[in-house]
C-alpha cells in the first residue's frame, strides 16, 4: 500500500474470491520502496468481507527477508478470521 512516503507498488500476484474463515476476500501481493531510506518491502494486502463487516489485513516484511518471514506471514493470512 503506497502512500506519499513510498513508491507506487509493483504487483506480484493477486487473487479474488479467496475463502477466509467467516468470509471471502481479495488479496494482492506487491512490493514497494520507501522514499525515506530507500527500503524495499513486500506485502500481502487483503480486503475481507465477513458477516459483520469489511476488514483490511496487511502483512509485510523487508523484501530481502521475505523468504525467511513469508511462511509465518502467509499462515497468518490463511488463518485470518473475518468479522
Amino acid at each position: 500500500m503506497a502512500d506519499e512516503n513510498s513508491s507506487p507498488p509493483s504487483q506480484i500476484a493477486g487473487l479474488t474470491g479467496m475463502a477466509f474463515r467467516g468470509g471471502t476476500g481479495s488479496c494482492v501481493d506487491d512490493s514497494y520502496v520507501t522514499h525515506v531510506g530507500n527500503n524495499r518491502y513486500r506485502e500481502i494486502a487483503c480486503l475481507v468481507s465477513g458477516s459483520h463487516g469489511i476488514s483490511v489485513l496487511i502483512v509485510a516484511a523487508p523484501a530481502d527477508s521475505w523468504a525467511l518471514y513469508s511462511p509465518v506471514l502467509e499462515q497468518a493470512v490463511n488463518s485470518y478470521q473475518a468479522g
